[in-house]
C-alpha cells in the first residue's frame, strides 16, 4: 500500500514544486481517487437494482475523474484540473439524488457533494474569497433541490419507497470510512514532518551553537555546543541577558532593538568573554520568530565558533610587512643559485652567482654554464660525473674547478636538484654553488706538506726540527679544514632556511580568505601547496564606478607551470602582471586580460628567442554589478556555475597564457568571452587541476571532473564555509596515505 501511494506521489507531483504545493497535489489526487471509489460503489448498487438511467451519473463521474487525472499528470496545471474536479463533484451528487427520488427518498446522497467540496478545498486550500464562492454555490444547489422536491414530482423507483434509512446508513458508513482514511493520511504526514524536523534540529545542534532568547534578552535555553563555548551549563545560562554574554552593541549598534523591536535578522561576527575569561568570536545569526500579527515571540540564535579563524587572520596580517623581503631573500642569499631549463640552458641566476663568477644574467642567459665557467684545468672526469648526474634525474653533489670572468680559477661545491613535472619529466634544474676555493687550497697545501714529509723521512735524523715544524703546520691546516667544513654546513642550513622563509613570504603575498570574503560574504578559498612554495595562486580586485556607486569585482585563479620553486617564481610574475593590467591599464574584460597576460609573459621570458615554455592556466571571472552580468574567459581552465539547481560547465580555450611554441609563435591567441546574467543565489567555482588530477581512492585513480561536479552539486546549497570544510575532508579521505601530486586551489562564491 505504501509503495502504491509513493508511486502515485511521484506521478502526480513535480520535483521542482515547493513542499506545500507537492503535498496539495498529492492530497488532491488521493481524494479524487477515493471519491471515484465511492462513485464506483453507487454505480454497482444502481446496476444491482436495475436503475440503469441513474447508473449513468456515477459511471460518468468515474470516467471523468480518470481522464482529468491523466491530463493533470501530463500538464501539471493544478488550478484548472482541481476546479473541474470541484465542479463535477459538486453538481453530479445532486443530479444522482434527483434520479433516486429526491433528498428524502435517496438517503441524503448530496452529503457526498458537501464532503467532496470540504475535502477538495481543505486538502488543497484556496483564498478566502474563493472558499465563500464555492460554499455559496453548494448552498444554492442544496436550496434548489429542497424547493424542487416539494414543487415537482421526481423520478421515484419503487425499490426505495419506505427504505431511506438503508441508504442513509450506507452514506454515513461511507463518510465515516472516508474521514478515517483521510485522518490516517494527515497523521502519517504529520509524523513524517516531525521526524524530518527532529532530524534537522539534531543536525543543527551537532554543528552549530543554538539558543532561544526572550524579547527582553533573557536566555530561555541553549544547546551543549553553546554551553561548551561559554564554559558553563544550561542551568547557569538560563535567565541571563544575552547582552551580558555577547557584545552585540559593540559590533552592531542598536542590534537588539533591530532584532526584538523591528523583527530584523542580524548576521555578523560577535565577540564574547566566557566564564573562564577567555575571549572568543562567533559568526552568529539572530532570527526573530513572529506570530500571525508580525509580533516577535522569541529569538533564535545560530552561531559558529570562528575564534581560531580570527587568530589565524591576525597572524596573516602580521606578515604583510614581510612581503618586501621576498626579493631580498631570493637575491641576497650568500650562495650562488643557477636555474636552467631541462636541456641545461640558463634561465636565471642570483646576485650571489654574479659575485662569485663575475657573470650577470645578461651574460649567461640562454647559455650552458659550463661553456663560460670551465677552463683548461677543469677535470674532464668531474665534467663527466656532472653530466651523468643530470642524466639520472636525481639530486647529486659534485666539486669542480671553474674560472672567473677575469680568468681567475676557483673551486665550487655543486648541489644540483632536478625539478620534475607532473609526468615525472625534468622541467628545470636548480644548482646551488658554494665557494670552496680556500678548502681546496688547504687540501692542496696539505697534500704538498705530506709529500715534503715523505721526502724528508729519509733525512729524519738531520731534519727532526724541520719535521716537527711541518707537523705543526699540518695540524693548523687540518683545524682550518674542519672549521671550513663547519662553515659550509652552516651555509647549507641557511639556504634551506631561506627557502622556508620564502614560503612564508609567498603566503603573505596571496590575499587572505577573510579579505576575499569582505567582497563576497559567502565565499571560501581551499589552498593546499604540494611543496614548500606553490605554483598555484589566486588574485582579486575591486573596481568602483563613482557615477553609479556600484562595484565591479574581478576574480582570478591560476595554475603556473610546474610547482615548488619554479612555480613560485611564475606566481610572482603572474601577480605582478595582473596588477599592471587591471590597476595600471584598467583592462577589466576577462578575454582582454588573458590576451595581455599572454603578451607580457611571452615578452618578459623572451619565449620567441629562447624557446622557454613556461606559462599558466588561468580562470578569470568579472562580476559586473552595474550591468548585472557575469563575464568569464579561461586559458585551459573551466568555470563551474550552479543556477536554479542546474549545473553548467563553461570551458575555457584549449591553450595557456605564455607557453609559446616557436613553430606557432606567429599565431595570435584570441580568448573567448562568455557572458551570462548576474543572478542572486547562483554558485560559482574556480580551480586549478590539482584536485581533479589527484590519484587516490580504493582504485588509485584520478578524482576526475565528473566526481568533482557531483560533489559540488550535492553541497552547493550549504553556506560556503561548510562547503570548504566538506571539500577538505573529501580531499584528505581521497588522498589517504598517498603523496599529493600537485598544488591544489579551489575557490567558491555565491552571489
Amino acid at each position: 500500500m505504501n509503495k502504491l501511494i509513493y508511486n502515485i506521489y511521484l506521478k502526480f507531483t513535480n520535483p521542482q514544486d515547493h513542499g506545500q504545493l507537492r503535498n496539495w497535489k498529492f492530497n488532491f489526487t488521493v481524494l479524487a481517487l477515493f471519491l471515484s471509489s465511492g462513485a464506483t460503489f453507487w454505480f454497482i448498487i444502481a446496476l444491482i437494482f436495475e436503475l440503469y438511467e441513474a447508473s449513468v451519473i456515477p459511471g460518468f463521474y468515474v470516467l471523468f475523474t480518470l481522464v482529468n487525472l491523466y491530463f493533470f499528470a501530463k500538464t501539471q496545471n493544478f488550478t484548472l484540473h482541481r476546479t473541474l474536479q470541484v465542479i463535477f463533484s459538486l453538481i453530479l451528487p445532486f443530479a444522482f439524488e434527483w434520479m433516486l427520488g429526491g433528498f428524502v427518498a435517496s438517503g441524503a446522497v448530496c452529503i457526498w457533494s458537501l464532503l467532496a467540496l470540504i475535502g477538495l478545498l481543505t486538502c488543497t486550500p484556496l483564498e478566502w474569497e474563493r472558499l465563500i464562492f464555492w460554499f455559496l454555490v453548494y448552498a444554492a444547489f442544496a436550496g434548489a433541490t429542497l424547493l424542487l422536491e416539494y414543487r415537482y414530482e421526481s423520478f421515484l423507483p419503487e425499490v426505495y419507497v419506505g427504505n431511506p434509512e438503508f441508504l442513509f446508513f450506507i452514506n454515513i458508513s461511507a463518510v465515516g470510512g472516508f474521514l478515517f482514511f483521510i485522518s490516517q493520511i494527515f497523521i502519517r504526514s504529520e509524523q513524517a514532518i516531525k521526524l524530518k524536523l527532529h532530524g534537522q534540529i539534531k543536525a543543527i545542534n551537532s554543528t552549530l551553537a543554538t539558543a532561544e532568547i526572550n524579547t527582553d534578552g533573557t536566555i530561555r535555553s541553549a544547546n551543549e555546543l553553546l554551553c561548551s563555548i561559554l564554559r558553563c551549563n544550561n542551568s547557569l545560562l538560563k535567565g541571563k541577558n544575552i547582552n551580558d554574554i555577547i557584545q552585540l552593541e559593540e559590533c552592531q549598534p542598536c542590534a537588539w532593538e533591530k532584532i526584538a523591536g523591528k523583527a530584523q535578522s542580524i548576521i555578523g561576527e560577535f565577540k564574547l568573554i566566557n566564564k573562564e575569561g577567555e575571549e572568543r568570536w562567533l559568526y552568529a545569526n539572530f532570527t526573530p520568530v513572529t506570530n500571525a500579527f508580525q509580533q516577535v515571540q522569541y529569538v533564535i540564535l545560530l552561531a559558529n565558533d570562528i575564534t581560531e579563524a580570527k587568530r589565524a587572520q591576525e597572524k596573516i596580517i602580521s606578515l604583510t610587512e614581510e612581503q618586501k623581503l621576498l626579493s631580498l631573500v631570493v637575491q641576497k642569499v650568500s650562495n650562488a643559485v643557477i636555474i636552467t631549463d631541462k636541456d641545461g640552458y640558463t634561465t636565471w641566476v642570483n646576485q650571489g652567482f654574479t659575485d662569485l663568477t663575475g657573470y650577470t644574467l645578461e651574460h649567461i642567459k640562454g647559455k650552458k654554464p659550463g661553456a663560460l665557467l670551465q677552463g683548461p684545468d677543469t677535470d674532464p672526469e668531474a665534467v663527466r660525473k656532472i653530466r651523468e648526474g643530470l642524466r639520472i634525474k636525481a639530486p647529486f653533489y659534485a666539486e669542480i674547478l671553474n674560472y672567473h670572468r677575469l680568468g681567475l680559477p676557483y673551486w665550487v661545491n655543486l648541489q644540483i636538484t632536478p625539478i620534475l613535472d607532473e609526468k615525472g619529466e625534468v622541467s628545470m634544474f636548480i644548482s646551488v654553488q658554494s665557494d670552496i676555493t680556500e678548502r681546496k687550497n688547504a687540501e692542496e697545501r696539505l697534500k704538498q706538506a705530506y709529500e715534503e714529509i715523505k721526502a724528508n723521512n729519509e733525512l729524519l735524523e738531520e731534519s727532526a726540527a724541520i719535521l716537527d715544524q711541518k707537523n705543526q703546520q699540518l695540524q693548523l691546516q687540518t683545524e682550518m679544514l674542519l672549521k671550513q667544513s663547519v662553515e659550509l654546513e652552516e651555509k647549507n642550513n641557511k639556504i634551506q632556511q631561506s627557502i622556508n622563509y620564502a614560503s612564508r613570504i609567498q603566503n603573505a603575498v596571496l590575499p587572505s580568505e577573510e579579505e576575499f570574503k569582505t567582497l563576497l560574504k559567502d565565499a571560501f578559498v581551499l589552498f593546499r601547496p604540494k611543496d614548500i612554495v606553490s605554483g598555484d595562486f589566486y588574485w582579486y580586485a575591486r573596481k568602483k564606478d563613482d557615477n553609479i556607486q556600484l562595484d565591479k569585482i574581478i576574480i582570478v585563479a591560476a595554475d603556473c607551470t610546474g610547482h615548488g620553486v619554479p612555480g613560485a617564481f611564475m606566481s610572482l610574475i603572474g601577480n605582478s602582471i595582473l596588477n599592471q593590467i587591471i590597476h595600471d591599464k584598467e583592462i577589466h574584460r576577462p578575454d582582454l586580460i588573458l590576451q595581455e597576460m599572454h603578451c607580457q609573459i611571452e615578452k618578459l621570458l623572451r619565449q620567441r628567442e629562447t624557446g622557454n615554455r613556461d606559462g599558466m592556466d588561468v580562470t578569470i571571472c568579472t562580476l559586473d554589478f552595474a550591468n548585472q552580468k557575469v563575464e568569464f574567459a579561461g586559458a585551459n581552465n573551466s568555470l563551474y556555475r550552479i543556477s536554479n539547481f542546474k549545473f553548467e560547465v563553461y570551458k575555457g580555450d584549449r591553450f595557456s597564457v605564455g607557453n609559446v611554441i616557436i613553430q606557432q609563435a606567429h599565431r595570435e591567441r584570441n580568448f573567448t568571452l562568455h557572458t551570462f546574467p548576474l543572478l542572486k543565489g547562483d554558485c560559482y567555482y574556480m580551480m586549478s587541476d590539482g584536485f581533479e588530477d589527484q590519484f587516490g581512492g580504493e582504485e588509485d585513480k584520478k578524482f576526475g571532473a565528473k566526481q568533482m561536479q557531483s560533489q559540488l552539486y550535492q553541497i552547493h546549497q550549504m553556506p560556503m564555509h561548510l562547503q570548504k570544510s566538506i571539500m577538505e575532508k573529501v580531499f584528505v579521505k581521497w588522498l589517504g596515505e598517498r603523496k599529493q601530486t600537485d598544488d591544489v586551489l579551489l575557490l567558491g562564491f555565491k552571489i
